[in-house]
């Protein structure tokens, strides 16, 4: 017998999913925490257009790793500079069966505080259209995202 096992990721998000398209005045789940922790060098790709930054790393919850997350960020030259800002794209993938269960956060990335905060562009569940996001800097490689679901 084959062995799937669900990550707790993708049972937070389907149970967080639940609650989203429950019945009429059901509340909100709590917001869900994860903790980025940068594992890559941090790549920065400069173009006639302006820059991208990307990293990547591991994803957990609760301490425990749950899967993998990919972010970058894009300056555009004449466009992001007076706000030092750049928008940001991360994408979560958690650990589990193939293909995984994934989510998509744009928004924005303030280069003075390092922090981002957005709304979910895409992801392999329904039900989370209208979550935002934010993610704090806690160090040069480790972040704290919020999920507002």
């Amino acid at each position: 017998m084959r062995n799937c096992r669900v990550s707790k990721l993708s049972i937070a998000l389907v149970l967080l999913t639940a609650a989203v398209l429950g019945p009429a005045g059901a509340s909100f789940a709590d917001p869900v925490n994860l903790t980025l922790t940068r594992t890559n060098p941090l790549v920065a790709v400069s173009d006639t257009a302006g820059s991208t930054l990307y990293e990547s790393g591991t994803m957990s919850l609760a301490g425990e790793v749950v899967g993998r997350f990919i972010r970058t960020i894009r300056t555009v030259t004449g466009a992001t500079e007076d706000q030092n800002t750049g928008l940001v794209t991360i994408t979560l993938i958690a650990v589990g069966p193939a293909p995984p269960v994934n989510v998509t956060l744009v928004g924005s990335h303030d280069f003075s505080s390092g922090d981002n905060i957005g709304g979910i562009s895409a992801a392999s569940i329904a039900g989370l259209a209208g979550a935002t996001w934010s993610l704090k800097t806690v160090s040069a490689t480790l972040y704290t995202l919020t999920l507002n679901l």
